[in-house]
Order: structure tokens, then C-alpha cells, then sequence
């Protein structure tokens, strides 16, 4: 109200309303487009010192102070995959399985993306995957999901990959791989 408690009080004149919820830019959200799905608040490469590799008992650390990782999965050396885990604030601080599907929807400008396997015959928007290609340290995208395979994981994550021409649902991984991004999220 502009004239303070003074009466009166009147709806648009004195009185404001404003939606929180569809200012996406005040969560910080890098990507507006995909904040009532994600909010986007870094995007992370190990190339270009966003994040760096653990060792197994760093891995088994972060898993012990909450982190959300499973210690049983940790990699003996060079754990990549620690490693965004604990730059992004743990690992319900990075997208999931869902999240990347409906990332792959918005750079590849199509709602037809298979939750599993390889969709074919699309184009990324190498503006809309700008931010990802510059943290990237290859030309195409591999992103880690904030997801550990529930079977046997040892040495393994979960990550999608984007390409120029498709983008495919990789499963698990090698979390020695320095290839993948970190998207970290505020959920």
C-alpha cells in the first residue's frame, strides 16, 4: 500500500496482488521455461572446474554426513559421480529420471521423448543447449541423473545423453567417466 494504513484501502489502487509462483527468476531458476518442473541452479562440468572426482572414501563420507548417496555404490577411484553429488548439496539436489525427459522435451522442441531407450531423427536447439554445451567437455551432452541403479551399482550411475541428432535414456554408467555434467536443481 503506497499511502500506508490510511484508509481507504482500495484493491488495485492501494492494493496489490502479486503470484510468487510465476516469477521463476526469483528462485534464481537458469532456465525459466522449465521452472514448474525444474529449477535449474547450476549446471556443472568437470572440465571446467565445476566439480571434481572423489575417492572411495570421500564417496563413503558424504554418503555418511546425508548426502543421499548409497555407499555401497561408490567407485574405488576417480568417482565422478561423487563428485556432482557433493557439488550439487547432495543428490536430491540433481534431476532426476523425470526431470531429464522433460529437459530432453524442451531442447529438442518436441514432447515425443521416450522415457527408455534411443529417440531418433530430432534436432537439439544448440541455443536452448547452450548453457549445457558450454559446461560440457564434448560436443554432444551426458548429464547424471541424481539416481543409483537399484541393482548390483558398483561403479555405476544413471545419466541421459543428448545429442545433435537424438537423445537417448543411458542407464547406468561408469562413475569414473569425467564426460558428465552436474545439473543441480532446487526442488
Amino acid at each position: 500500500d503506497v499511502s500506508g494504513n490510511k484508509n481507504p484501502n482500495t484493491n488495485g489502487k492501494d492494493i496489490g496482488k502479486i503470484n510468487v509462483e510465476n516469477l521463476a527468476d526469483v528462485r534464481g531458476c537458469m532456465i525459466p521455461e522449465l521452472a514448474d518442473t525444474m529449477c535449474i541452479t547450476q549446471i556443472l562440468g568437470p572440465q571446467n572446474g565445476g566439480y571434481g572426482p572423489l575417492t572411495k572414501t570421500e564417496c563413503e563420507q558424504i554418503a555418511d554426513e546425508g548426502y543421499g548417496n548409497n555407499k555401497a555404490c561408490c567407485g574405488d577411484n576417480s568417482d565422478y559421480f561423487a563428485g556432482a553429488v557433493k557439488a550439487c548439496g547432495g543428490i536430491n539436489n540433481m534431476t532426476s529420471s523425470a526431470q531429464l525427459v522433460k529437459l530432453a522435451q524442451y531442447l529438442y522442441g518436441t514432447e515425443s521423448i521416450a522415457s527408455g531407450g534411443y529417440t531418433y531423427d530430432l534436432a537439439l536447439d544448440t541455443q536452448k543447449a547452450s548453457q549445457f554445451l558450454s559446461a560440457s567437455p564434448d560436443s554432444d551432452i551426458y548429464v547424471w541423473s541424481g539416481q543409483e541403479p537399484s541393482y548390483s551399482c558398483q561403479n555405476n550411475a544413471i545419466y541421459r545423453f543428448f545429442g545433435s541428432t537424438g537423445t537417448n535414456w543411458g542407464g547406468s554408467y561408469d562413475r569414473h567417466s569425467r564426460y558428465h555434467l552436474a545439473v543441480c536443481v532446487d526442488n
